[in-house]
């Protein structure tokens, strides 16, 4: 701990020193501050974590190390909290955030910092401990290398090379998700934006809810959330140490066999939870503080034997949420196998063998695994924004994707070779799906509009206004027979198309909803309809009459499907819920939840350093 730091602390502490609190809060209220504000993006919300980050500081003042460097732990201490604080404010999120947040990903900007603001704190997070505090100290707290070198226990030659590996790091995770800055400009940037005055309450009211009225230290929700996070985590962290202490002697040879014999990598693959069968395989590579997080549901999607459930997740404009690839067994009703990245897993589908599965994330890549394995076969990264829908080609050999940026794109994933095979310059699709005879491909988007092509020539047949204003449009399905199709827009316009015209036929009547996915009976003669506010809505396409409607979620729902005998409807939602429901009556059969931790059946991780 910078000597200053810790002489103050001590004298809070030790002495009761009111005055050398003050202090530290408003020597270091600014980092906290804008740590917190860029996680959170509110005032008032960034300005409660301050609170709760000093209150916690004030309850540990004792037992905090003089080796702790209190700009780098209070900077950590301000990632939880805001963390935590941003999944109570879940159910506060409207459609106007909904819409900055998918024109930021669609948008690129000038400013290097605007760039790498939004995935700033993620990156932060994945780093060790070590090189997280010689940033803060460098760029944040902007020390000299001297300063940073005494803090951290090592000279100055070597203080600069840890500020300079880190911030390589930092880059290396910015390149990774198509900001493609140098690591002198990530630094530059940092210097200059990373930390903001506070607003003159803040260090105030942070002092004042810190030491309570008598003293002592209020308590609120988030910060008791907080103070179960950190314990948790570091908790884990020497559970972790424990056991790989105790394994590594004794089964390191079985382990090292094992690999030998089925061919897996050893940073990808714990055989000994595979051979005894102790739980679902588990590819982890999201952020440890994610560990304990629930991830909320986008897509579903059934195999085509009808066994496996798929299903996507991941936050939204809420970093602690991890991505997530979950298949679930229908019968057992439990996962088999959980993939687990930084980035929320925004779409998904299955092959039509049902061997391999192709699924698309926000950071605008696109990846293609075995089915049994989670084996990543392929990676393509050419989109510049969310990919919306992935598809397979009716051959198998191809997957579509409709990303953000405007294009569909054909990717030959065993070659690696692909191609803008349909592009729609300065409009972002959403929902891309193809005719049942596979001649056509449709797809709706953000502007309004819905697109239809010849698939195997290209060609543009037409184009559609599916909106009576200017909302966006998202529900796209065909019905069985391909010789119609729906398209369901934000301001509640539900209509059925002629696919050979795209003339209108009818729209459907009887009851306003936002459609978010839509799908046919496999006889074509009830349409189901997901709503933005968790509402189910069952349609008859031959009459555009309402037939029944539940509320199906307490938050929107993207994940829609039916079992391949039309029996069993499943949704999955923010609200954190998969139901399945009976398609008939819509009386729920059962929920599937996820699990959050990860616990000793874990199979697969990444071996990265975060």
């Amino acid at each position: 701990m910078v000597s200053d730091d810790f002489e103050l602390l001590r004298a809070y502490a030790h002495d009761g020193s009111e005055q050398a609190f003050e202090t530290l809060v408003n020597r270091h209220v600014n980092l906290v501050y804008s740590a917190a504000l860029r996680q959170v993006g509110d005032t008032a919300l960034a300005a409660e974590v301050v609170q709760t980050v000093f209150i916690i500081l004030a309850r540990k003042a004792g037992t905090l190390s003089p080796r702790t460097i209190l700009s780098g732990w209070l900077y950590r201490t301000a990632q939880f909290a805001a963390a935590h604080a941003l999944r109570a404010e879940t159910r506060r999120r409207t459609r106007e955030q909904e819409a900055l947040l998918m024109e930021t990903e669609a948008t690129e900007s000038d400013s290097e910092w605007e760039q790498i603001a939004p995935l700033l704190e993620q990156g932060m997070a994945r780093l060790g401990e070590s090189d997280r505090n010689a940033l803060v100290l460098r760029f944040f707290e902007k020390q000299s290398w001297r300063t940073v070198g005494l803090a951290l226990g090592i000279n100055e030659d070597t203080a600069q090379k840890r500020v300079t590996r880190a911030l390589e790091k930092l880059r290396e995770y910015f390149q990774r998700r198509g900001v493609a800055l140098s690591a002198a400009a990530v630094g530059a940037a940092l210097s200059a934006h990373a930390v903001h005055a506070a607003p003159a309450c803040v260090a105030s009211s942070a002092f004042a809810a810190a030491l309570g009225p008598s003293g002592s230290a209020v308590s609120t929700p988030l910060l008791n959330e907080t103070l179960k996070f950190m314990a948790w985590t570091k908790a884990k962290t020497a559970i972790a140490g424990g056991v790989a202490l105790l394994l590594a002697g004794a089964i390191t040879t079985t382990i090292f066999g094992l690999l030998h014999v089925t061919g897996l990598r050893k940073a990808a693959m714990n055989p000994l939870a595979a051979v005894l069968h102790k739980g679902p395989i588990i590819i982890d590579e999201a952020a440890p503080e994610s560990a304990g997080v629930p991830s909320r549901f986008w897509a579903a999607v059934i195999s085509p034997d009808g066994k496996t459930l798929a299903t996507t997740g991941g936050g939204y404009n809420f970093p602690s949420e991890a991505g997530e690839l979950v298949l679930w067994d229908l019968a057992a009703r439990r996962e088999v196998l959980i993939r687990r990245q930084p980035v929320t897993v925004r779409s998904m589908a299955f092959s039509h063998d049902g061997k391999r599965i192709a699924y698309g994330d926000f950071s605008g890549v696109t990846r293609v695994m075995e089915g049994a394995t989670g084996k990543i076969i392929n990676t393509l990264s050419n989109h510049q924004g969310i990919v919306n829908t992935v598809l397979f080609t009716p051959d198998d050999k191809s997957v579509i994707s409709a990303c953000f940026d405007g294009t569909i794109t054909v990717w030959d994933y065993l070659t690696g070779k692909d191609e803008v095979g349909f592009d729609l310059p300065g409009e972002r699709p959403l929902t891309a799906v193809l005719s049942p005879d596979n001649t056509r491909l449709m797809a709706v988007t953000w502007e309004g509009n819905c697109y239809a092509w010849d698939f195997g020539t290209r060609l543009m047949l037409y184009s559609i206004r599916a909106t009576r204003g200017k909302a966006m449009v998202e529900g796209l399905v065909f019905a069985p027979d391909g010789k119609t199709f729906m398209t369901g827009s934000r301001d509640s316009l539900l209509r059925i198309w002629d696919t050979e015209t795209g003339e209108p036929v009818r729209d459907l009547t009887g009851g306003k909803t936002i459609v978010t996915e839509a799908i046919y009976s496999p006889d074509g003669t009830v349409l189901f309809t997901g709503g933005f506010k968790g509402d189910l809505r069952l349609w008859s396409p031959a009459t555009g009459e309402l037939l029944n409607t539940i509320d199906a979620h307490g938050e929107r729902f993207y994940g829609l499907v039916l079992t391949p005998d039309g029996k069993r409807l499943i949704t999955a939602g923010w609200d954190y819920k998969v139901i399945i429901w009976n398609a008939e009556t819509l009386q729920p059969l059962a929920t599937l939840t996820r699990a959050v931790g990860l616990s000793s059946n874990v199979v697969a991780s990444s071996t990265k350093s975060r």
